[in-house]
């Protein structure tokens, strides 16, 4: 970094009010199939993004079975607080919250309720947090989802010392999920009742959750297996309702006023499908996206003819020993889609570029890995990080789109020291003025958003991005280690990485840390020395089809640039 551009960043980070405004509250996403049984399979996964991409991490501590209702919440720098299944609430430690058990009904060691639980903050608050969740009333041999509830739990002291019914009645089953208010700081949280037109509102404020009104919009909500989205920037509530296998699946399209909370219906479709349905937008708010079973679809909101057909972008083809389907969408902090599997399975699906339109969003099924069985649920998250409509009747609070500087890269796959380098900052609204400033390490700048960049030579890069706009500006800088790592006394090249699970049946995964890779390749050999799989590997999660191997014993071998860098032994099981 040349002198010039370091005065430059220290300039404008004097400017930088950011510190206290960075929202990390959906940067850890758990996964729970009950650990401690002496099984990799089983425990809890921990998917961290705090570094820009995912992080998958194992823990066998953990005992909570986490079904369609999963939902976790860290605090503002990214550090997790807590999560649950809506039946228990357990802390980063797997310490049970104090009040915070045994909430409703538990069937099969969880809620099955989609979107059954959320957490959100407390505006204006520190020491408090919301767990919002449907509560399940039995009248055999049926579930009826009748009231919704709330806990307040101190974090200070791990406790619930307040708990209460937000509404009683007979709700639609689950798509519970909620939009920051025009003012930046409250929340709305809506919900359908069931079998009805009729929608509840209610904010969330530093005096607690108020009903605010109700509104009967649209055509009927019927009674199935659903999900409820806004779109990132709160302009838009879809709520897709799979209703039978005879009569398929509705989305149902509304424009929605962050201020007032009153909703527009657009439109609604009716597609075929045989269950196991999602929905979710994409970070830029133009594109929709659903699946109904193996298939992926997505619509155009600028142009709203595309319902009539949507795109097909993709169709599981491929089958894992639990099986694949797609299920539950929820947008992710790294700016890609993510998609639960309709079955417990150790695969995921992902949108990785959900911005563009049709094939080049590059879905991939099966494509992310956890260490443990995930119980086809996905965390419940809103987008925390929606500031205030400027200049609307409701932007009294003196909250400013203040920016908030985040982005990840991605490694070209046939050329190593190409990246794309992608802005996932905070706050930067029209209205803002945004501009963006890159610093790339070798003496290049751009001006470009997300721009993408070939270095000359292997090197350690320090790349910053600044994002700026009226209110204020914030920087992030991160190291590359392009084709470069540690060498132990011996000269030899160290990386840091893991293999799991081990044993593994149709799969494993290797996942790279930290390093950039020139020219990587893993090796896997027989126990009579044959090499039987050569696959290139990259920095990130790295899946390993193992389905139609034997059982038995295998060397895993790692090649970095021709040189051995991690050898391990795999056991693969029937």
């Amino acid at each position: 970094m040349n002198e010039i551009t370091r005065t430059i960043i220290i300039v404008l980070s004097l400017f930088n009010h950011t510190a206290g405004y960075s929202q990390r509250y959906d940067y850890n996403w758990v996964f729970g199939y009950a650990g401690g049984q002496g099984d990799t399979r089983w425990g809890t996964s921990f998917v961290d993004f705090n570094t820009g991409n995912p992080i998958v991490s194992y823990q066998d501590k953990g005992r909570m079975y986490i079904y369609e209702a999963n939902a976790s919440i860290s605090d503002k720098e990214g550090k997790l607080l807590y999560f649950t299944n809506g039946y228990d609430v357990e802390d980063a430690y797997f310490k049970k919250v104090v009040g915070a058990t045994n909430l409703g009904i538990k069937y099969w060691d969880g809620l099955h309720v989609n979107q059954g639980a959320l957490f959100l903050e407390k505006p204006k608050s520190d020491s408090i947090c919301y767990l919002i969740y449907i509560n399940l009333i039995l009248n055999s041999p049926i579930f009826f989802i009748q009231d919704l509830k709330y806990l307040e739990i101190n974090k200070i002291n791990n406790k619930v010392f307040k708990q209460d019914t937000i509404v009683y009645d007979t709700l639609n089953e689950g798509c519970l999920t909620a939009c920051k208010h025009a003012n930046g700081r409250d929340w709305w949280i809506i919900l359908n009742k069931l079998n009805t037109n009729l929608f509840y509102k209610y904010l969330l404020t530093s005096k607690g959750i108020i009903l605010k009104s109700s509104q009967n919009i649209g055509p009927i909500i019927k009674e199935g297996y659903g999900q409820a989205v806004f779109s990132p920037n709160g302009e838009y509530f879809a709520l897709l309702d799979a209703v039978t296998f005879a009569e398929g699946l509705y989305i149902k399209l509304y424009k929605f006023d962050r201020c007032t909370g009153e909703l527009e219906f657009i439109r609604m479709e009716n597609y075929p499908t045989s269950s196991f349905s999602g929905i979710s937008f994409s970070p830029n708010s133009r594109y929709l996206y659903y699946s109904e079973q193996k298939n992926l679809y997505q619509i155009d909101l600028q142009n709203l003819q595309s319902f009539d057909s949507p795109e097909l972008i993709d169709t599981i083809e491929s089958q894992t020993q639990w099986g694949s389907q797609y299920n539950l969408h929820q947008l992710g902090p790294d700016g890609r889609i993510y998609i639960s599997n309709a079955y417990s399975n150790f695969v995921m699906h992902r949108i990785n570029k959900p911005n563009e339109k049709g094939l080049a969003c590059l879905p991939k099924s099966n494509s992310f890995a956890l260490k443990t069985l995930g119980g086809y649920g996905i965390p419940n998250m809103p987008n925390y990080r929606l500031g205030p409509r400027d200049g609307s009747s409701c932007d009294t609070l003196e909250i400013d789109n203040i920016p908030w500087a985040w982005w990840r890269y991605d490694q070209d796959t046939s050329r190593y020291r190409c990246f794309e380098f992608v802005d996932l900052s905070g706050y930067l609204t029209e209205e803002s003025e945004p501009e963006w400033y890159w610093d790339l390490g070798d003496g290049t700048q751009s001006r470009d958003t997300s721009p993408i960049h070939c270095f000359e030579k292997d090197g350690v890069y320090e790349v910053c991005l600044i994002v700026k706009n009226k209110y204020g500006s914030d920087t992030l800088c991160r190291t590359l280690n392009v084709g470069t790592s540690a060498t132990n006394d011996e000269g030899k090249i160290e990386i840091k990485s893991d293999i799991f699970p081990n044993p593994a049946s149709d799969h494993f995964v290797l996942n790279v840390y930290d390093y950039l890779p020139e020219s990587m390749y893993l090796y896997l050999i027989n126990a009579q020395g044959q090499t039987i799989r050569r696959e290139r590997v990259f920095q990130g999660s790295n899946v390993i089809d193992i389905e139609q191997l034997p059982a038995g014993v295998y060397s895993v071998v790692i090649y970095e640039r021709g040189a051995v860098v991690k050898t391990e032994k795999i056991v693969v099981r029937d």
